[in-house]
């Protein structure tokens, strides 16, 4: 049985070779891949197992977190007032002026995900009115999904 001391020292060594610490970028994914590749290869005990685990997904948050934290500093910046409320319907955003609201119920992934497009709408449609209302609705929507997924990409890469 391998001891924690040298679990430690093995898994530093394994992750320095692997490709998601190249260039300081660590890749949630790829280190997933790792450490269950070294898991296995090393007969690690099942509750070292789940440390190891644990620390990757708690790392995963605090990425999750960053990336949430950055659209909040963009919102804020820009004198926009971030809000979570208890929606009646199954919106998972609105945009009232300079307002973003955000369902309670979210998970962190869907409350950045919902910022992301709240904040698109912002920057793509600020002078088309009551987007909702509009016959150009569902075009509107397709454009801010766009632009939030190209806003978390980028908050992947910065």
């Amino acid at each position: 049985m391998v001891t924690e001391d040298e679990a430690i020292r093995r898994i530093l060594n394994t992750l320095s070779e692997v490709e998601a610490f190249k260039g300081n970028e660590i890749n949630i994914e790829d280190l997933k891949i790792a450490s269950n590749k070294f898991i296995n290869d090393n007969n690690i005990s099942k509750e070292l197992s789940k440390i190891i685990n644990n620390a990757i997904d708690l790392f995963e948050d605090i990425k999750g977190n960053q990336k949430f934290d950055n659209l909040m500093k963009l919102a804020n910046n820009n004198g926009i007032k971030v809000l979570t409320k208890d929606f009646k319907s199954d919106a998972r955003g609105l945009l009232a002026k300079n307002k973003i609201g955000l369902s309670s119920k979210l998970s962190l992934k869907e409350a950045t995900e919902a910022l992301a497009h709240e904040l698109a709408h912002i920057y793509l449609h600020h002078d088309k009115g009551d987007t909702i209302i509009s016959d150009k609705h569902e075009e509107y929507e397709e454009q801010a999904n766009r632009t939030a997924n190209l806003i978390i990409d980028l908050l992947n890469v910065l």
